[in-house]
């Protein structure tokens, strides 16, 4: 399990990388924080959806898809720098996050 990711897709993937990550052999589940503060949150959500990983919805996460329903609301709503990502955002990735669960049970 990873945790926080926090937008940083780069060291997310340095991560897999150096634990030899395998998709054929091993479910990869992210604890929760997907977005928010690293530079590459739209495409850390794209990469989960596209990877079929198990996740976990975070705090930051939920953040993300209120402001982004504020957004359907009123496209000139306003946003701080730090949350410019959520228009980036693509309405399936905004499905996907909206879909995860708060908890997962795992096997074993």
């Amino acid at each position: 399990a990873v945790g926080d990711v926090h937008g940083c897709l780069d060291e997310l993937e340095d991560i897999l990388q150096a634990a030899d990550y395998d998709a054929t052999t091993t479910t990869l589940v992210l604890a929760g924080d997907l977005v928010n503060k690293g530079p590459k949150s739209a495409e850390v959500v794209a990469w989960c959806r596209r990877s079929g990983v198990a996740a976990v919805r975070g705090n930051h996460d939920e953040k993300c898809l209120r402001l982004r329903a504020a957004l359907d609301e009123d496209a000139a709503a306003p946003l701080d720098d730090e949350y410019a990502y959520v228009r980036d955002l693509s309405d399936e990735d905004v499905a996907w996050l909206a879909d995860l669960p708060y908890t997962l049970a795992l096997p074993g």
